[in-house]
Parts: structure tokens; C-alpha cells; sequence
């Protein structure tokens, strides 16, 4: 019998073991992944990555000043990420409006670092935050910019939710009309987490390949405009031959949209990320 009780119970195990599922590296895990293209579905919940190939642009507005940064290709999420995913990888949902298709908000930087962690076990992949400038390169439009004032407009209304037309909630991703890369909300719904420290450009930058920003800081970037913004803030870089709204609060100077926050600050209800992949991941 004792025998016969630990036969089952080997094959028991060896059923469980021979039932995992493996990433896409080959190693075992209990989650159904897979990819098309650069469309990943996690047990039947998909998100999108866009390709942006790399190239030169000039980073920063009349407040940063400007500078010429190149960039290597990349691949940045089509969308913010969602409710549902984050709840299908952390099991919990710390967002203050709740529904499957709403960006996740109301996340510390460290609270997206742990969901990345945790999603790269799952798949095998390594994805990350954007670096400033690949956020800012992105919602420019990369190759195919056409300087919009806008992520992908000269109108804030066709591509944003801010104040003033919101309602004051957030709302669920790729609503609005994408940018020149076909990436949606870049100007508005949540503001969005970049991997960066957070500092002011120098008065005198030099080119920069790849920047990865300060080695330390106080705080992390945030960038991107919110439901609960007004347009001012929306901007993601001011143009000086268009008319772009000054927001009164910073008195003369155009906002593009780039602040900082603790990486555990408490202060993060309309702040949100999307996911980046190097192009050789």
C-alpha cells in the first residue's frame, strides 16, 4: 500500500509538471502567453506594442531647454495599460474609477516596477518603463511626426480627456484618435510614469545618445497630460509660431507636460504607464 500511495502521488506530480505551460523562452510557467506580431495575450487578456524606429529629434521646449537626442528603435504599448491587465498580474486593482478597459491610475513608480517584474516572469520577455525621451519621442511621433502641439493633433479634444471634457473620470484606452504611430492617449487620460530621475535640462546640453537621465534623484519622471488637467498641461512641447494655451498657474511659460514625483508618492491618482520594449527583446 505504501508503495502503491507514493506511486500515485509521483503520478500526481508528474501530471502537474507535464500540464505547465512554457514561456516564451522555453521555461515553465502556469500562464497561457502568446504572441502575434507585437500583440501579447496573457490568458485571453491582449495588449499592443507599436514599433518606433529610432532617429534623431530635439528634446525639450521653451522651459527644458532644447536639445538633439537620438534614439535607438523601440517598441512602446500602444495603449496605457489596462485594468484588466494589471488585475490579471497582480491580482488586485488600486485604481480610484474601476472598470476592465480604464488605464490603471492611482500607481506609484515602485508599484510598476513590481507589476513589470512580475509580467516579464510571466511571458520571458523584458519589458520596462520608457525612458523620457522615448516617451517624448513617441508622442511627437517619431519618423512620422508632423509637429502637432498635440500627441497626434493640433486639437487637444481629438486625441485627449482632460477637464474639460472628461466628466472628471478617466476613460478606456483608444477612444481618442491615435498619434502619427497609431499610439493612443499620449496627451490625455492618465499622466504617465517614465523610468527617469527627474531633473531640469542644462542651460548648455550637448547631444545625447540613448539618455537614460540622472543616476539619482529625488524624484521620477511623469509625463503626459490627465482627465483632470486642463489643456495648458497637455502640451507635449510649446510651439512659438502656434497659439498654445498658458496655463496661469506657471504664469508665462509654456507647459509641455513633464513634472516629477516621489516613486512612492501619494499624490499619483491620475498617473498611469505604458510598457516599453527594446527593440532586441
Amino acid at each position: 500500500m505504501k508503495k502503491s500511495g507514493l506511486f500515485i502521488a509521483f503520478l500526481a506530480f508528474a501530471a502537474i509538471f507535464c500540464s505547465c505551460k512554457k514561456d516564451v523562452n522555453g521555461n515553465n510557467s502556469s500562464q497561457d502567453v502568446k504572441v502575434e506580431g507585437n500583440t501579447f495575450t496573457i490568458n485571453g487578456v491582449p495588449f499592443e506594442m507599436v514599433e518606433v524606429e529610432g532617429g534623431q529629434f530635439m528634446m525639450g521646449d521653451t522651459v527644458d531647454i532644447k536639445h538633439p537626442v537620438t534614439l535607438s528603435s523601440y517598441k512602446i504599448g500602444k495603449t496605457e495599460v489596462t485594468q484588466k491587465l494589471w488585475e490579471l498580474v497582480m491580482g488586485n486593482n488600486p485604481s480610484k474609477e474601476i472598470g476592465a478597459d480604464l488605464p490603471v491610475h492611482n500607481v506609484t513608480w515602485d508599484e510598476c516596477q513590481e507589476f513589470i517584474s512580475k509580467l516579464n516572469d510571466m511571458t520571458g520577455y523584458k519589458f520596462r518603463l520608457p525612458t523620457e525621451a522615448e516617451w517624448e519621442y513617441a508622442a511627437r511621433g517619431g519618423k512620422k511626426s508632423k509637429g502637432y502641439v498635440f500627441a497626434g493633433s493640433d486639437s487637444i479634444n481629438d486625441v485627449a480627456w482632460h477637464f474639460r471634457n472628461s466628466n472628471d473620470i478617466p476613460h478606456a484606452v483608444a477612444k481618442k484618435e491615435p498619434n502619427e504611430l497609431g499610439i493612443y492617449d499620449m496627451s490625455g487620460n492618465v499622466r504617465e510614469w517614465c523610468n527617469d530621475w527627474f531633473e531640469t535640462f542644462g542651460e548648455e546640453p550637448t547631444p545625447e545618445t540613448n539618455p537614460q537621465g540622472p543616476a539619482s534623484g529625488m524624484k521620477r519622471v511623469v509625463r503626459g497630460g490627465s482627465w483632470d488637467d486642463g489643456s495648458s498641461f497637455i502640451t507635449w512641447s510649446s510651439k512659438g509660431d502656434r497659439e498654445v494655451e498658458l496655463n496661469t498657474y506657471y504664469k508665462d511659460f509654456f507647459v509641455n507636460s513633464r513634472n516629477g514625483r516621489e516613486p512612492y508618492s501619494s499624490f499619483i491618482k491620475d498617473i498611469g504607464f505604458r510598457l516599453v520594449l527594446s527593440a532586441d527583446k
